[in-house]
């Protein structure tokens, strides 16, 4: 790991032996007295006892209801900011005064550079979309050219903190000295450690408390396979609920015989075999939080969770540091906690549950009523902490954010703060109004809208350490320079293919109002020769082909070299069979594990031609990236020309400059070839293509292969994130990258997606985390991306570059070290091999150039001949849904 905020670590777990309870150490490579003290304490044993304002729309000036209607200020500071980050991200940097250049910026931004055909669809698309934002904008931008706030909009003014759930229970079995040790290793400096207390009897009298969330210990430990006739019934709030308790194990039983384990089943498993041990109140030090449920339950049952609690405050445990937060459920309990609590600076908070109707034992009020009534929990409690839902509800039907609560607002009023809790990287269903990205929801909660909670439980408090001190407007340093140095291109991959169907008109348009370098077509061909922008030439995989019987049942196909299997393929039909039957459906390449993208635009976008693309891209300011696919196997197969046809339709383009924005790619490198031949003069990439069907292996001699057709090379990421198929983590560093750039080729990531699944584990779920140790460990020259935003948001964050930061908040973002987990669980032992993969073979034949079957010209785009007037709509609305997507 690197600097202080990441030390490497090693972790040692051994079995439970004699009547002690092992515990877990962890020990760090820097030696700094101070981690080592809260190491050593760590892992001692356990001690033997947004709302839209009514003037909107009369500040802008604009009478478009239907365009304009939800689109509040605070949006439209988002969408500035936005664009800021677009050029941040391109070079472009801060200004002395801060803010967007509004006299230069904005309006080269909204008119293309080159000259603007209001008779061109495409252009007028891509312009009145701009046009609509920007006077959006415009009037923020005549007040206020930073939008930096003075302050947070916390009730301190402070910036909110970081309460670890458990640690970081989003990897590690939660409330285990590895979980807190890896949360205070990788957050905020005053990251909080929470712990669920429960209390369970010693043999000897007395009561224990421990870390644990749920009553039912057999969702978190192994308490099932030790004392399986450890189980019972009990009625919990008038639920009967079956399980292992703490009720009917002595603290001695449970210390010494049972460990710890993950409780989420979408998390890695691994760690469970590390049998960590349960972990007490005790051993937190300060800051820390304790959060108290079911204290009427375990007092029916003669344990006092208020007792318990009291003695911590008055220093009668073995903590010889009162907790600085205690939260509970009940408000009895906080009454009681009262004259202590304010006596020792703790902090008291009313926990609310998710079912507002649910009653609360103590007062026998709906948890709805009572927070109704901010200000009587002001008189015995000094915050809330809420489920997210309360500040940010999510439509059910569509999976997104419905309007804001005021309840922010409403609690610092009552001058309570408040706290939000169900944060997690890898929770499906998941908003679509994040874009899969965890950063992208904790901002929803910390700035966006002109509001702040106080603080966040999360099971990943890195990803929340980021989003606070990296993203956040506020904790911009303003007089810190931004370092100058290298930076990632950004590549879409099929446009913004993550929040709307790949290849479509505002896959496009979004992308490139995000501030991406290059939008992507990747080419397939029709029957008759015209070039189509589609992820795939199986056409079911992202159209509605399936659903057309006709077409469906007459071209399904199979294609073993293309590694497809039975699908419908653009090259057996023709373009006015694809264009009058055809839409484009969104793909998930998630949906075998249950997470889908948002299907909401399904069918309501046509496929676009080559030509409509380069239309597109030539009428603004974003480069083109054409990739070309399976062009030796159709030309041989179906005799149809690929590369003369991309040729052709870049010409008819008015692509003929070698200084513009251009880049070829293909897995083929005759093709490449076959470019120059044609004198096409643009950087040349080439993709290395593997599959789990169609394996390869890659050697350093083979980019000396490469460098003789392209300047660049897309990898894969199963050649640089190898991850062990054994454990879920990256099995040790790699050297392909190095491979690349000893050749003088620039190297791609293919390709980066949000989903959890898409991750290996070390990277906790975390778009960020993962660019940024790509970054650095391998000096990756560029992304490929599904999801731009997260991309172009990355590249404009003030914790990035040679090490330093403009943020205001001391944090650096950690590097994750390939292998170093992995060797933490296996032991350094090799995974076992499997059969070699064979070499990849670069060279190829020529290939044969255009005959009597090469494309066809391609039909007058709809850019030269005027988009129809409902698409033109379609295009300008979906564009604007698509900025308030991802505020």
């Amino acid at each position: 790991m690197e600097g202080s905020s990441s030390p490497a670590r090693t972790v040692v777990g051994r079995r439970h032996t004699g009547s002690n309870a092992v515990v877990t150490t962890i020990t760090g490579a820097d030696g700094d007295a101070t981690s080592a003290v809260r190491r050593e304490q760590l892992s001692a044993t356990p001690p033997a006892n947004p709302t839209v304002s009514s003037d909107t729309s009369a500040q802008f000036g604009l009478g478009s209801a239907e365009i304009l209607g939800s689109f509040s200020e605070a949006q439209a500071r988002r969408t500035l900011r936005l664009l800021q980050a677009g050029e941040r991200g391109r070079g472009g940097g801060r200004r002395a005064g801060g803010g967007f250049p509004v006299t230069l910026g904005i309006w080269s931004w909204i008119l293309p550079v080159s000259e603007v055909d209001f008779c061109s669809g495409v252009e007028l698309v891509v312009t009145m979309n701009r046009l609509v934002v920007a006077l959006c904008i415009l009037p923020l931008l005549l007040q206020d050219s930073t939008f930096v706030e003075a302050a947070w909009k916390t009730l301190n003014g402070n910036s909110p903190l970081v309460v670890a759930n458990g640690g970081t229970s989003g990897l590690y079995p939660d409330q285990t000295s590895v979980a807190y040790q890896d949360a205070l290793n990788y957050s905020l400096p005053g990251v909080i450690m929470s712990c669920d207390l429960q209390l369970v009897k010693a043999s000897v009298g007395g009561i224990q408390g421990i870390c644990r969330t749920n009553l039912d210990l057999d969702l978190s430990t192994n308490i099932k396979q030790v004392y399986p006739d450890k189980i019972n019934s009990y009625i919990v709030n008038g639920v009967n609920i079956t399980g292992w308790f703490t009720l009917d194990i002595s603290a001695e039983d449970l210390l010494t015989n049972v460990s710890a384990r993950q409780s989420n089943n979408a998390r890695t498993f691994v760690y469970d075999s590390f049998l960590l041990p349960i972990f007490l109140p005790d051993n937190l030090l300060p800051p820390y939080w304790l959060n108290s449920e079911n204290a009427s339950f375990f007092e029916e049952h003669g344990l006092n969770m208020t007792d318990y609690l009291l003695a911590t405050l008055q220093g009668q445990t073995p903590n010889p540091s009162p907790p600085d937060y205690i939260s509970s459920t009940e408000v009895t309990v906080l009454r009681k906690l009262q004259s202590d609590a304010n006596s020792k600076g703790t902090k008291l908070i009313f926990k609310f549950l998710e079912d507002k109707t649910q009653v609360e034992p103590t007062t026998n009020q709906t948890y709805g009523q009572i927070l109704g009534n901010l200000s009587n929990i002001a008189t015995f409690a000094s915050g809330i902490l809420v489920p997210k839902s309360y500040i940010w509800e999510t439509d059910a039907s569509t999976t997104y954010l419905t309007q804001q609560t005021t309840l922010v607002d409403d609690a610092h009023k009552a001058n309570l703060e408040i706290y939000a809790y169900n944060f997690y990287n890898d929770a499906y269903p998941f908003s679509y109004n994040y874009s899969f990205d965890p950063v992208t929801e904790v901002m929803h909660f910390i700035e966006k809208y002109n509001f702040s909670v106080d603080g966040v439980f999360t099971d990943f408090p890195t990803t929340a350490s980021e989003a606070i001190a990296c993203y956040a407007e506020s904790s911009l340093n303003t007089t810190a320079s931004k370092p100058v140095g290298s930076r990632q291109t950004v590549i879409t991959h099929n446009g913004n293919s993550g929040d709307y169907p790949g290849c479509s008109l505002p896959a496009y348009t979004s992308a490139i109002a995000m501030g991406v370098d290059y939008i992507d077509c990747p080419v397939q061909i029709t029957k008759d020769g015209v070039l189509i922008c589609r992820e795939s030439p199986d056409l079911i995989l992202s159209t509605n082909v399936a659903s057309v019987p006709n077409l469906f049942q007459q071209h399904l196909n199979n294609y073993p070299e293309l590694d497809e299997g039975s699908g419908v393929y653009s090259f057996d039909l023709t373009w006015d069979e694809i264009n009058s039957n055809l839409k484009c459906n969104i793909y998930s390449p998630s949906s075998t594990s249950g997470i889908d993208r948002d299907m909401a635009n399904d069918g309501k976008y046509n496929i676009m031609t080559l030509a409509e693309f380069l239309t597109l891209a030539k009428n603004s300011s974003v480069g083109v990236f054409i990739d070309i696919q399976n062009a030796v196997y159709i030309r041989q197969k179906k005799n149809l020309a690929v590369v003369d046809g991309v040729v052709e339709a870049m010409k008819a383009a008015g692509y003929t400059n070698p200084s513009e924005k251009v880049m070829l790619q293909s897995e083929d490198s005759s093709a490449l070839a076959r470019l120059r031949t044609l004198n096409v003069s643009y950087p040349l990439m080439y993709r290395i293509v593997y599959s789990t069907i169609a394996p390869v292996s890659i050697t350093p001699a083979d980019f000396v292969d490469i460098k003789e057709f392209a300047t660049s090379v897309s990898i894969p990421k199963k050649f640089i994130d190898n991850m062990d198929s054994q454990t879920g983590f990256i099995g040790g560093p790699s050297q392909v990258v190095q491979w690349a750039h000893a050749q003088n080729l620039t190297a791609y990531f293919f390709f980066l997606r949000n989903e959890n699944t898409a991750f290996v584990f070390d990277y906790k779920g975390d778009p960020t985390l993962q660019m940024y140790s790509l970054a650095q460990n391998y000096q990756m020259d560029g992304f490929v991306t599904d999801y731009p935003s997260s991309a172009v948001n990355y590249l404009g964050n003030h914790c990035i570059g040679n090490g330093s930061t403009s943020s205001n908040i001391k944090f650096k973002i950690p590097l994750v070290e390939p292998g170093l987990l992995n060797n933490e669980i296996t032991g350094g032992a090799p995974t076992p091999a499997g059969a070699p993969a064979p070499d990849l073979v670069v060279p190829e034949p020529p290939l044969m150039g255009a005959t009597s079957l090469s494309p066809a010209p391609a039909p007058v785009p709809a850019a030269a001949s005027s988009l129809p007037t409902c698409l033109f709509f379609s295009a300008t609305i979906s564009f604007l849904f698509h900025i308030l997507a991802v505020l």
